[in-house]
Parts: structure tokens; sequence; C-alpha cells
């Protein structure tokens, strides 16, 4: 006779009694049914998202939120750049909160802007589900990455934020280095390219009056400061001469063409 079967009988009478008496209670006073809730700051696009992607796959269990929250912020953050987050304001009352990311720097490729920001991720700066999310402030340096070398980003159709494939550090490097030559205030365009194995810079702007003056230097800042200094006898030298190109590539040398 099977004694450990009618011992474990009872016990599961009762957690079934307790699970029906749970549910009946449920659904007279739904002490588990979400009462409310709100994303801060509110965004239309960014809400209807949420819903979309099941936010609460039964109303009635609010707590889902908690488990599901890991996945759903990882969901949202590949389609906005934002960073999700989420408190309690009440027994099933939850409020979601994003914060936008801030660009760092933009970036021109394949005839499209891109913003990136310093923890290295990147969007389109005109996708329309974006336009009232990021403010960008006019002063935003912005550079071209040639078509030549390898993609800034691994294409995924299925985010709309991506994590970057460039060289933050060098870039960081030449947008302080181009800052502190005064060269980024001057450029009408800033070019990333490649020349043998290394990057080097192609600039474009006006210089005393030089008009489109073309200026290539190495990947490596601390040699501009001297190609700096060397630009004004250049330019003077050369009176106003228009498409002037200078470059700084030779290591000791400046050639002018």
């Amino acid at each position: 006779m099977d004694h450990g079967g009618n011992k474990k009988l009872p016990i599961l009478l009762a957690l079934f009694f307790l699970l029906g008496a749970g549910l009946s209670i449920e659904s007279k006073f739904h002490f588990m049914r979400l009462k409310g809730f709100s994303l801060s700051p509110s965004n239309y696009n960014i809400e209807n998202s949420l819903w979309k992607s099941q936010l609460f796959p039964d109303q009635r269990v609010w707590v889902s939120w908690i488990w599901r929250f890991r996945s759903l912020k990882k969901e949202i953050e590949r389609e906005f750049p934002i960073r999700l987050t989420w408190s309690l304001r009440g027994w099933g009352r939850i409020e979601a909160r994003y914060v936008a990311i801030k660009p760092h720097f933009l970036l021109l490729w394949h005839q499209k802007v891109w913003c990136v920001s310093d923890d290295g991720l990147l969007w389109e700066k005109d996708f329309s589900a974006f336009h009232d999310l990021v403010q960008l402030p006019e002063s935003l340096p912005c550079i071209e990455w040639s078509d030549e070398l390898m993609a800034p980003f691994e294409v995924v159709e299925s985010r709309n934020v991506h994590p970057v494939l460039l060289p933050m550090e060098k870039i960081f490097g030449w947008l302080g280095g181009l800052r502190q030559t005064g060269w980024l205030e001057k450029a009408t365009c800033v070019i990333v390219e490649r020349q043998g194995g290394r990057f080097r810079l192609r600039l474009t702007m006006n210089l005393a009056d030089c008009k489109d003056v073309t200026l290539l230097v190495p990947d490596a800042p601390r040699s501009w400061q001297t190609i700096a200094e060397a630009l004004g006898p250049i330019v003077k030298d050369c009176g106003k001469k228009a498409g002037l190109m200078i470059d700084g590539t030779y290591g000791n040398k400046i050639v002018v063409k």
C-alpha cells in the first residue's frame, strides 16, 4: 500500500483550494489587475511601441512587468535612443521613465547623417520617430566617413539604434585636436579616409584670402599643432590662390600643390 501518496493528497487539495480561493478573490476585487501605467516624459511613439510589445500580456497580472522589464528594456532601447527605467507609484500603478541619449557628434555616411553617442551608439538623425526626442545643439561637430572605409555599424533591420564599429578613441582624439588647432570651427567639411594602412583626415576650409583650401593631415593629432603653425606663412606666400592643397601627411615636410 502506498502510504506516501495518501500523505501528499491533503497537501495537494489544500494547494488547489488556496489557488481557487485566490482566483475567486481576484475575480471579485481585481487586486492583481493593472491600476495605471504612465510614461514620463510623454511620448506617443515610445508608448505605442511599449503596448505593441505586449507590455502586459495579461492586464490582471501587473507584476508581469517586473519579470518582463529586462527583455522589454532591451527591445525598446534598440528601437529608440533612450535609457528606460521604471518605478512603482502605488499598488498596481507603474511609471516608466526614459532619458534620451545625447549625441556626441554627427557622422555623414552613405548620404545620410547619423548621430553618435559617446558610449558608442548610432542612429539616423532624420528618422521621423526621433524628431521630438533629441534636441541637437547647433555646435555639434560633423565628420564624414568615407565609403572606402568599413561600415561604421552592422546593419540589422530589426533595430534603429546600433552599436558602432568605429574607432571611438581615435575619433575623440581627432575632435579634440581639431578644436585645439581651431580647424573645427573653420572647416566646412571633415572627411576621414584611408591612406595606405592608416587613417587620414581631409579638411576643406577658407584660410585668410585663400578659398576652399584642402588640408590633409595624418591620424595623429600630436603633429597637427606644428602643421597649424606653418599654415600662416604658406597661405601668405600663395596669395589669393583658390583650391590650394596642403598635404601634411609626409612627416617632417609639408607639400603644397
